[in-house]
């Protein structure tokens, strides 16, 4: 997996996109492809998902509860509007 692309899909004060960005700050092109390969093994066994509840908390704010596929998991996921795209704001299990 591509690790910017994957830090990308972060609201940019969300704590998951600060704790890769302090995990990840100063590390080469070869240490972020190591990462994100670890990231794409540990996701692995989530084929798929299954939005289970929507909250709207506001028009930029969606509260998703999902089911991931594969883990046996339901998340929650804090989805916010930045310009015209939604990005993960918080996730918790």
């Amino acid at each position: 997996g591509d690790i910017k692309t994957f830090l990308g899909c972060w609201v940019s004060d969300s704590e998951v996109a600060a704790e890769l960005g302090k995990e990840l700050g100063g590390k080469s092109e070869t240490e972020l492809a190591a990462v994100g390969k670890m990231l794409t093994e540990n996701l692995d066994p989530s084929i798929g998902f299954h939005i289970l509840d929507k909250q709207v908390t506001s028009p930029d704010e969606v509260m998703l509860n999902l089911s991931c596929d594969g883990e046996g998991k339901v998340r929650k996921f804090v989805m916010k509007r930045v310009g015209n795209e939604w990005k993960a704001g918080d996730m918790t299990e």
